[in-house]
């Protein structure tokens, strides 16, 4: 229960702070300006990471003893925001950023007790590295991949999403080690990041700044430091797979500016993300590549955890050298990729009339209006052994909406969209062992095929609408999938295998499909908004008379 409370916590602070700090940014003109090296177009908040940092710690102190790990990493973690803050605020230099970043470190060294005294089979069997070389070699690992998650911040939801699976990766490699402590930092950063990523997916509305990706890197090297080193039965070269594709983007960045003659510090468009937007691709296929890279890293590495030290850095080497050519010929050979639309060329003259005429959009719109919002209700009212918890909530949230909803409060689609993530999954949850039935008929088969109905709805939706401001899939719906595979192992320790599996499935085509609805037009967002009333109002009143 803490597990999942932690992450709930964490994403539903997050959610709720991004907005707050991004009007007093404005305010106080913390933004990121566009230049000649950016990819926006117009001056970004820079507040993110400040929501980022409290998503992450509240859960923390709520539920974690404050031995001496913890305190290192909130008080490291703590100077590193600071610092991040006044250098979004007025422009810090390098050696002031190298500064905090190696007094951070310094408190989880010398505090926390995270040092790498081991390479396993890499030296010779039983040595130790001594004092001298394990401080300086702990203070120049953490200050190069701190370094190398902010370098990685270039596109909208890259560094996010990357460090994401980083920590999806830590938090089950702990889950699994018995690691508790590892597990809810984890998590906690885990909802932390699910919350920022609502605001910073393509196009962002918010950026998490130099206190979110300093901060960001410090805390997703030192959590698996922390679980390889000493007695633990995890390779201690497991942390190059985890971090992954940001340390060799780094290293053949600063590589490059030292051959040409420049300082390896100062900062051009030559990194990996850069160079797939050279070769054509668009903003969030150039993400997508990397979240697919970073996925193999990560899952390389859950899978190898126990294989010898020798494979896993011939592993890495491998996986490091095949991005290091794809660099090399890139800039090389001026690569560039051509464009084929398979379903425009094959069927172009059919799908031009119905685009033309918006018939099936239409139609496909009116279903995903109605059946979605009923089966939303459906689970709902089979819902059996609600928590007082969720009961009490409820009857909160349900005035709170509707005051926004009646103010017409900017905050309304933001509120009405977290409050989904959290019902969606627990109203499923609690309905799943209820029989579909009435009056002896059974329909479980009609529930089931209403499901398939609104995915196909909405896909079709996502493939015809043509506004601008309509829905279109991100980097974000292959995070989420990602997210889902990771979880399913967990949940058939809970629940069958088979409920398990359909648990996610349904979580999936509601969250997808929801998401539609509230990019939709007004009439859409109103049903949403008056489904999650029904909703709540269903949740509250079965909770409390049952």
């Amino acid at each position: 229960m803490t597990l999942v409370s932690t992450l709930f916590l964490s994403l539903f602070v997050t959610v709720a702070f991004v907005p707050i700090f991004r009007g007093v940014a404005v305010r106080a003109h913390i933004m990121d300006v566009p230049n000649e090296r950016k990819v926006h177009s117009s001056p970004i908040p820079k507040s993110g990471g400040l929501a980022m940092a409290l998503g992450f710690c509240i859960p923390i102190l709520l539920w974690l003893p404050p031995d001496r790990f913890v305190v290192s990493v909130m008080i490291g973690s703590a100077i590193l925001v600071a610092a991040g803050l006044a250098d979004d605020m007025y422009v810090l230099g390098y050696k002031s950023k190298f500064l905090a970043q190696i007094a951070a470190a310094l408190v989880v060294i010398l505090y926390g007790g995270v040092r790498i005294t081991t390479l396993g089979t890499l030296l010779p069997e039983g040595f130790v590295l001594p004092p001298a070389l394990s401080f300086p070699f702990t203070l120049l690992v953490m200050l190069g991949v701190t370094n190398a998650v902010n370098l990685a911040d270039g596109l909208d939801g890259l560094a996010g999403g990357i460090a994401m699976m980083t920590f999806l990766c830590i938090c089950a490699l702990a889950f699994r080690s018995g690691e508790t402590a590892i597990a809810i930092m984890s998590l906690a950063m885990l909802g932390a990041l699910f919350g920022f990523l609502s605001f910073n997916t393509y196009p962002a509305s918010v950026f998490m700044g130099d206190a979110g990706s300093q901060f960001l890197g410090f805390v997703s090297i030192v959590l698996p430091l922390k679980m390889s080193q000493a007695y633990s039965p995890l390779s201690p070269v497991l942390p190059l797979l985890i971090v992954g594709l940001p340390v060799i983007d780094t290293l053949i960045v600063m590589s490059e500016r030292i051959r040409s003659g420049r300082s390896p510090f100062v900062a051009d468009h030559n990194h990996f993300h850069h160079k797939l937007l050279g070769i054509g691709l668009f903003h969030t296929e150039a993400v997508f590549i990397i979240y697919l890279l970073q996925s193999i890293f990560v899952l390389s590495a859950y899978v190898f955890r126990f294989y010898s030290d020798w494979f896993i850095l011939a592993l890495y080497l491998v996986l490091s050298g095949a991005i290091i050519v794809f660099s090399h010929a890139a800039c090389v050979y001026d690569l560039r990729i051509r464009r084929f639309d398979l379903i425009d060329r094959v069927i172009k003259g059919r799908l031009k009339i119905l685009k033309d005429k918006n018939r099936v959009l239409h139609v496909s719109a009116v279903v995903l209006y109605y059946l979605l919002p009923a089966l939303l209700i459906a689970n709902c009212l089979l819902a059996k052994d609600i928590p007082d918890y969720a009961t009490v909530l409820s009857l909160i949230l349900v005035p709170f909406i509707i005051c926004c909803w009646a103010l017409n409060n900017r905050m309304l689609g933001n509120a009405v969209r977290t409050i989904l993530y959290f019902m969606i999954p627990a109203a499923i949850y609690f309905s799943q062992d209820q029989p579909m039935s009435f009056s002896g008929l059974d329909f479980s088969l009609v529930y089931l095929g209403s499901c398939i109905v609104c995915l196909v709805t909405a896909l079709i939706t996502v493939r015809l609408n043509r506004r601008e401001n309509s829905f279109r899939s991100s980097p974000m719906d292959f995070l989420i999938l990602v997210i889902a595979l990771c979880v399913s192992p967990l949940l058939n320790s809970i629940m069958d295998p088979q409920k398990a599996r359909m648990f996610l499935i349904q979580i999936l085509i509601f969250f997808y499909c929801y998401e539609i609805l509230l990019n939709e037009k007004r009439k859409g967002r109103n049903i949403a908004t008056a489904t999650t009333v029904g909703a709540l109002l269903i949740i509250a009143l079965k909770g409390a008379l049952l």
